[in-house]
Parts: C-alpha cells; sequence; structure tokens
C-alpha cells in the first residue's frame, strides 16, 4: 500500500494510506481479523496500568466513528462550522467501556464507517473544498481525508 508523510492534528507526523478512503473502508474487517480467536482476557488486558485494552479500543473505534461521521455531517452541510472536539478518556471513563459488547462495538464500527466513506465517496468534487474548524487544530480540509 503507497503511503506518504503528513502532518497529523491529532497524532503528529504519521505515514498515511494515499488512498485513505480505501483504507477507511477496509479498517473494519483488519480489526476484526486482528481480534480473531482472542480469548476474553487478551481481549481485556491492559499492557500497563491506565493504558487501554483491545476492548477498549474497539469501543474508543465505534464512539469516534459517530463523532467523525457528524463532523463530515457539519463539514457538508454548513459554511464553514465549528469542529466540537470530544474528550476520548471521559468517554472511555464515562460511557462504561469495559461493560460494552464486542459483537455490538464491532458491527457499529462496521456500519458507521461504511455509512461514512460511503458519503464522502459520492460527495461532489466542490465539497472537498468545505472547511471545518477545529478549536485546537484549526481548520480541516479535504488534506486530512487523503488525495481520493
Amino acid at each position: 500500500m503507497a503511503t506518504r508523510r503528513v502532518l497529523c492534528p491529532w497524532c503528529g507526523e504519521v505515514d498515511r494510506p494515499k488512498d485513505l478512503l480505501a483504507a477507511a473502508k477496509r479498517t473494519p474487517t483488519l480489526v476484526q481479523r486482528v481480534l480473531r480467536g482472542l480469548t476474553n482476557a487478551e481481549l481485556f488486558q491492559r499492557p500497563a496500568y491506565n493504558d487501554w485494552s483491545l476492548h477498549d479500543i474497539i469501543a474508543h473505534l465505534a464512539d469516534a466513528e459517530i463523532a467523525f461521521g457528524f463532523r463530515i455531517r457539519m463539514i457538508l452541510a454548513e459554511e464553514s462550522p465549528v469542529i466540537q472536539p470530544f474528550d476520548e478518556t471521559a468517554w472511555a471513563g464515562n460511557l462504561d467501556y469495559d461493560h460494552r459488547n464486542l459483537r455490538i462495538l464491532l458491527n457499529s464500527f462496521r456500519t458507521l464507517r461504511a455509512a461514512n466513506v460511503e458519503l464522502l465517496q459520492i460527495s461532489a468534487e466542490a465539497d472537498w473544498a468545505r472547511v471545518g474548524r477545529h478549536p485546537d487544530f484549526g481548520p480541516l480540509t479535504r488534506e486530512l481525508f487523503g488525495d481520493t
């Protein structure tokens, strides 16, 4: 898979697939493959105190996809909207990640990701020029979503 070095507002400098939408579309299948055959003990194991378990990460992926989808819709539908940040640590603690059903989380992530990727794929070229404004990271543009 071809990649390029980019500055992500959340992660810093990273290697990112050139076709980010294709990679995003594949991610739920890859996640399920990684989890296949793992025991509950392995899913809930925390590498260190206060680290997230694999189960926590799956819950975060499902919840973050909701936030991501809302942000996409705001950018596509509104003029220069303010993109609301969220505190993933508070979400993990207050949304009871330890007790969320893994199957429901995986199905939610898969369904939400498919809907979000489809929306981005069918968006008109002019829609890609639209900008949202994040209070911490500034303008969010097509660059965040790749070159497709």
